[in-house]
């Protein structure tokens, strides 16, 4: 879906220069304009309604997999030291940008 997206940019991006040379009428360029925009639009809430798919799946867990995490988590109430176990455990990954630090565990945080 997403060439295709980038597809129809490089189209419009096209209409747009055969515009400019006079290759293409107004209004023939507004009625194709017109229709490839909407194409557009289309793969773009494709996009955003699999990304939220996407999203809604990895963090639906089972009642099994809660339970599992409580249990895990239970062994920790009385942490006194570090343990990279531990950490191994609880974080799922660390995702490192520019100058911010993202943590995302391996368990929803309200």
């Amino acid at each position: 879906m997403k060439k295709k997206k980038k597809e129809v940019n490089r189209i419009i991006s096209n209409l747009y220069e055969d515009k400019i040379n006079g290759v293409l009428s107004q209004d023939t360029f507004i009625i194709l304009l017109s229709k490839y925009e909407k194409e557009k639009k289309n793969y773009d809430k494709n996009l955003r309604k699999a990304k939220i798919k996407t999203e809604k799946a990895s963090t639906d867990i089972s009642i099994e997999q809660m339970s599992i995490i409580m249990d895990e988590l239970l062994k920790f109430d009385t942490i006194t030291e570090e343990n990279k176990s531990i950490v191994f455990k609880l974080i799922d990954k660390i995702i490192i940008n520019d100058r911010n630090i993202s943590i995302k565990y391996k368990f929803k945080i309200a």
